[in-house]
């Protein structure tokens, strides 16, 4: 499937749709856009302008529901999804990632330095790659 967002923060979704992963777009609060998405191999993510993270779709590996708590005043800021996991970046730098995990694309992340932060992800089939503030 294909995703995409128009210049207002409207998504649009179309192509294979057999998990709901086009289909079933969850409703936004008053005000609320979208402001980034991503396309996993049945499953959709994306990223509000609230800085919450939704995901629709295939949920094995509980890769649409397996969120990580975020600490207090924390939210997300960026997010890319694999194929049968999700990464996301958030407000403090941290990189979080869930769902399947066999080739260590959610737990295999690297150890950055004390001054060191992520800026940007992103997922692939069984892989995931950041940037960090060092580059």
């Amino acid at each position: 499937h294909t995703v995409s967002l128009t210049s207002g923060g409207r998504l649009l979704a179309w192509g294979y749709d057999a998990d709901g992963q086009c289909s079933k777009v969850p409703a936004l609060a008053a005000g609320e856009r979208f402001t980034e998405v991503s396309a996993g191999l049945y499953h959709t993510v994306a990223l509000t302008s609230t800085g919450r993270l939704l995901a629709w779709g295939n949920n094995s590996e509980a890769r649409c529901s397996g969120q990580p708590a975020l600490a207090a005043g924390e939210c997300f800021v960026g997010v890319s999804a694999g194929s049968l996991h999700t990464a996301a970046l958030t407000s403090k730098g941290r990189l979080l990632a869930w769902g399947a995990d066999n080739c260590g694309q959610c737990s295999g992340r690297p150890v950055l330095t004390r001054d060191e932060h992520f800026t940007s992800v992103s997922a692939g089939n069984c892989h995931t790659m950041a940037l960090t503030s060092c580059g």
